[in-house]
């Protein structure tokens, strides 16, 4: 499984939790969160999360999978972005080197579900 695939699957879920499922209208978008899994090269980011979302669970959700909490992926050493189709909230991988280099990186991007890719 590759690493846009890997941390979804992880977080995902957690956060469809976290977000609740009501049929009521979406609260205003004014929530940040990211992931970042240093070992993997790797830091998953989401804007537009619903106010409503329970951040202690999504917090807790990523450091159970070894992630350090944040409100924005680091751009140091930062060879590219992968945003996700769909939202809100929106979703981005950003991915680091030595781990990852740009063409690495834009090959997962474009696996499983594409997204697109923007270098550095």
């Amino acid at each position: 499984m590759n690493a846009k695939n890997l941390l979804a699957t992880s977080l995902l879920a957690f956060l469809a939790a976290a977000c609740g499922g009501s049929d009521k209208p979406a609260a205003p978008t004014t929530k940040a969160f990211s992931c970042y899994f240093t070992a993997a090269g790797v830091c998953t980011g989401f804007t537009g999360l619903p106010a409503a979302t329970d951040m202690t669970s999504v917090s807790t959700a990523c450091t159970a999978n070894g992630g350090t909490v944040g409100t924005a992926c680091p751009t140091a050493s930062r060879v590219g972005t992968c945003t996700q189709p769909g939202g809100p909230p929106t979703e981005t991988f950003s991915y680091y080197s030595p781990t990852y280099t740009a063409a690495a990186g834009q090959t997962d991007c474009a696996s499983g579900v594409p997204g697109t890719w923007t270098p550095g």
